[in-house]
């Protein structure tokens, strides 16, 4: 699926971007998976600090290893074009492997520059409410 863009060219549907992302993430290719990023990028992940640019991120991903079926779901899949060259992703990211699941809201800015469209901004958060009575943060 795509949408049109109200620049030059036309800009694709939020699912063929996070595809993209998702291919390269089952693939454990992580090189390829830091293609996607801008040079500039921001990620904050699973980990307490920022990774800023395409070396920390990619060390981001190699941090945790290959893991042998590691996969991503997106679902309830949103996006907005900002601009021309600016779209806004939000997508419900189930994580899985070895047996075990994570769900996560992830937001990606995505922005159309001279190496086509790549990430800037990457940002994942855990689906939780923090606000719940159960959950104590003391």
């Amino acid at each position: 699926m795509v949408v049109d863009g109200t620049g030059a060219g036309r800009t694709p549907a939020a699912d063929d971007l996070l595809g993209r992302w998702r291919a390269r993430f089952r693939a454990a290719d992580f090189e390829a998976l830091t293609d996607l990023y801008h040079h500039e990028a921001f990620l904050l992940g699973s980990t307490t600090a920022p990774h800023v640019g395409r070396d920390q991120i990619r060390k981001y991903f190699e941090s945790a290893g290959t893991v042998s079926g590691a996969d991503v779901e997106f679902s309830q899949v949103t996006g907005r074009l900002v601009r021309p060259d600016v779209l806004l992703v939000l997508a419900l990211a189930e994580f899985t492997a070895s047996g075990a699941s994570l769900p996560m809201w992830l937001t990606q800015v995505w922005v159309d520059d001279w190496l086509g469209w790549v990430i800037a901004s990457h940002h994942a958060s855990p689906v939780a409410d923090l606000r719940s009575p159960t959950l104590s943060l003391s």
